[in-house]
């Protein structure tokens, strides 16, 4: 892995971000079109790039694969979970908070950064990897992330758990068990509207980041072990344990790289709908989305050495 090449790619959906920043600064943009392009991602470009994944790319991966890589994923989740439950205790939030704490270490950006990134290091073949990722992220954001925000099982619906992402991923996982072809038109066109994802993505993320007053974010002090923790402890204990259990190394590559994604900016949208701390979620997203700009390039090149080192 050319370690340059992944710099600079960071640094391209960097200055993407940079420029969503900016905008929301100046108010090019009127008051909550943040919302309303998350909106068009989620529920139009993401399923597009989520089809194109196995449409338009040359997949390199068995059933079997896929299989193993989804199991895997349920594992990361686990060690997730395990480290992020403790560690909310550990750094004394509040106790009303402690589920959230847990929710910004174990909900990722995978959606909006995940596709980019893992496509800008490991090829559009890839792809499909970041797919299947989401299908148990979103299960479990919409199920596990709404009862530890809320604290209340009620707040759970079903309806929700099925959201756009999650019917475009099983819409996916069809086509790549059946080898199902479309008409070129229709697969020129979804490839089209999917490649707005990632620019559009990162001005999103921009766009959220530049409401946050500038002056706050730093002040946060239980947010740093939290980050650290999410950006560089817990990649390194996903490729560890999946190590275990594969050797492929474009599965093991992306699980870590995925596993080394900031704070996801659904977990805002959570903690406002149910009445949690907002404002120490959007400071989390911030600095983790600011720092991942360095340790993910960090910690892709590590993974490749130690990939290299273990073939």
């Amino acid at each position: 892995m050319n370690i340059a090449s992944v710099f600079s790619q960071m640094a391209v959906l960097f200055l993407a971000l940079v420029v969503g920043y900016v905008t929301g600064r100046l108010k090019v943009l009127p008051d909550g079109a943040d919302k309303t392009l998350s909106k068009l991602v989620i529920h139009v470009t993401m399923p597009c790039t989520i089809l194109n994944s196995v449409l338009a790319a040359d997949l390199t991966m068995s059933r079997a694969d896929a299989a193993v890589f989804f199991a895997l994923v349920l594992l990361s989740f686990l060690i997730f979970f395990l480290i992020g439950l403790p560690l909310a205790r550990l750094l004394r939030a509040p106790e009303n908070e402690r589920g959230l704490y847990a929710c910004l270490l174990a909900f990722s950006n995978v959606g909006f950064m995940g596709f980019p990134v893992v496509e800008s290091i490991f090829g559009p073949q890839t792809t499909f990897y970041v797919t299947l990722y989401n299908i148990p992220f979103n299960l479990l954001l919409f199920s596990a992330g709404v009862l530890l925000i809320s604290g209340d099982r009620r707040r759970i619906r079903l309806r929700q758990i099925f959201s756009t992402t999650v019917i475009a991923a099983l819409l996916a996982i069809v086509i790549f068990v059946f080898n199902i072809s479309l008409p070129g038109v229709l697969t020129k066109t979804i490839s089209l509207i999917g490649q707005v994802t990632t620019p559009l993505a990162m001005i999103v993320i921009g766009l959220t980041l530049s409401q946050i007053p500038f002056g706050s974010v730093f002040t946060e002090k239980r947010l740093y072990p939290l980050i650290f923790t999410r950006l560089l402890l817990i990649p390194v204990v996903v490729a560890l344990v999946s190590r275990l259990f594969t050797s492929d190394p474009d599965m093991l590559g992306i699980l870590t790289v995925l596993a080394a994604m900031p704070t996801g900016t659904v977990v805002v949208m959570f903690s406002l709908e149910y009445g949690s701390n907002d404002k120490v979620a959007s400071k989390c997203i911030f600095l983790s989305t600011l720092f991942s700009m360095a340790t993910i390039p960090v910690v892709s090149y590590l993974t490749s050495q130690f990939l290299t080192k273990i073939m």
